[in-house]
């Protein structure tokens, strides 16, 4: 079983699988799963490559490669109060 968290892979969204699946449910994991492709290519990315699904004790988690996730998370700025 492969791991959720691959250190070269981020979760970005985790589905409990459904006992049936349906429509709803497909197009719900469809739309999250073409969100992530989309923000893949806008940066340049393969998309295929930038975006997983695996599936891990009775979920589906939608994973980005790590390269996805720094170009898409901002750098953190550090507040200090003056």
């Amino acid at each position: 079983m492969e791991d959720p968290n691959a250190p070269d892979r981020v979760v970005m969204a985790s589905f409990s699988i459904p006992p049936e699946r349906t429509p709803e449910f497909e197009s719900i994991l469809k739309d999250t799963i073409d969100r992530w492709k989309g923000e893949a290519e806008s940066a340049g990315l393969d998309p295929e490559t930038s975006v997983d699904v695996i599936e891990d004790d009775g979920e589906l988690h939608v994973r980005i490669s790590a390269e996805l996730d720094k170009i898409f998370t901002p750098d953190q700025t550090e507040w200090r109060a003056v």
